[in-house]
């Protein structure tokens, strides 16, 4: 099995501590120990003969301190963070140029996703792996919603036939009535942008399916060199766009199965508060110079080297650092990445 994983993106929810020049993949938010994507890559060779991990390369400065005895071929550099369809087109293509045995099943993955049981999360991936070959078709890993959530897009199930689930249809980020509606039917997954499928499967499906993945995919395979120029430049001008809507709920030959382990995708402030462990009043604190008095259940982060103090207050996010402090409520900070794209805009005038 390979284990591609998607690193390219910022996570512009998690500013100030997820930011361009530092995106949260490369942060030590869940563990003291490792990054995000360490501890993605750690999950990964576990189940995989070949870990390969898609970047930007104004980030390399941190994959080479992070990766140092990971072998360059299976670091696929990218010039923009441009969505996961483009991240599937370049893998594929990296993967024919190194001889890739096109039976054996590729597994793509996001790279800041909380996972709290490993062998449950191998598990899951093996079984995924298993109906792709036996069907010839990608297979997507499902998480069981755990309440009517309105910031994911939804998976249906269908039929089983032989213990082999296919997929019905795909839903986007529904209103509260509506996630749940299928909270209740039992049917609907969470979608978790994981998609596993053989090189054949893939470059089958894309052929068939997306006309503008199949151009693109063309489009590398004619330039001679990788990495070039010439390359990077074409691989820069596709559009953004994620694999889910280019090529998943366009095909009719989609699998399913449910992931084992406990998720987050950790993708705002609240969701990193919530799996993270918390003191006796609910809070959870780093920073050596944090002083926090009469509050509860609140994220505090200090990284900007002087001293914070947090009095009286009740569900908050506090994060200190040098690009920035943000004071926001817990039930807001799914708002923080409007601040962070005006700060994109600002930046780029």
């Amino acid at each position: 099995m390979i284990t591609i994983i998607f690193a390219s993106g910022v996570g512009t929810r998690l500013w100030p501590l997820s930011t361009n020049e530092h995106p949260k993949q490369y942060r030590k938010l869940l563990s003291d120990e490792l990054s995000m994507l360490q501890q993605t890559y750690n999950r990964a060779i576990k189940m995989s003969n070949a870990v390969y991990m898609i970047v930007r390369d104004e980030h390399m400065s941190h994959v080479k301190e992070q990766f140092a005895d990971v072998d360059d071929d299976k670091i696929i550099i990218t010039p923009v963070a441009n969505g996961t369809t483009s991240c599937v087109i370049i893998a594929l293509d990296v993967l024919r140029r190194q001889g890739v045995n096109e039976d054996e099943p590729i597994v793509f993955v996001p790279a800041d996703h909380h996972i709290d049981n490993e062998d449950l999360f191998v598990a899951t991936f093996t079984e995924a792996a298993k109906i792709s070959q036996k069907t010839n078709a990608i297979t997507l890993v499902g998480i069981s919603p755990t309440y009517a959530s309105t910031n994911f897009g939804y998976i249906e199930a269908g039929k089983t036939e032989g213990g082999i689930t296919k997929v019905s249809s795909f839903k986007e980020k529904p209103d509260a009535a509506t996630a749940e509606k299928y909270l209740k039917t039992g049917r609907y997954y969470w979608n978790g942008g994981y998609f596993v499928g053989t090189y054949s499967t893939f470059t089958n499906e894309i052929e068939e399916f997306s006309q503008p993945m199949q151009d693109r995919l063309e489009k590398l395979r004619q330039v001679a060199n990788y990495p070039s120029k010439e390359y990077t430049d074409l691989y820069g001008s596709f559009p953004e766009e994620a694999v889910d809507i280019s090529l998943i709920e366009k095909s009719n030959n989609i699998y399913l199965t449910t992931a084992k382990f406990g998720w987050s995708d950790v993708g705002n402030f609240k969701d990193l508060h919530d799996v993270l462990d918390r003191d006796g009043a609910d809070n959870h604190i780093i920073g050596d110079d944090v002083f926090v008095i009469g509050s509860t259940n609140s994220y505090i982060r200090d990284d900007g080297g002087k001293p914070v103090a947090i009095i009286g207050l009740k569900d908050v996010v506090v994060v200190n650092t040098e690009d920035g402090l943000l004071i926001a409520h817990r039930d807001s900070v799914h708002r923080n990445g409007e601040v962070a794209k005006q700060l994109n805009k600002r930046s780029s005038k």
